[in-house]
């Protein structure tokens, strides 16, 4: 149970970090290009 506590916890912080990737993105002006994570 503890390791499969960690594992959904990292794919948590992943999913995140990746909605909150995202949201920068559409939030950036057209023409900008961000830097891939």
């Amino acid at each position: 149970m503890g390791l499969f506590d960690l594992i959904s916890d990292c794919l948590n912080l992943r999913f995140i970090s990746f909605l909150m990737f995202l949201e920068q993105k559409r939030k950036a002006p057209a023409g900008e290009k961000l830097e891939p994570i």
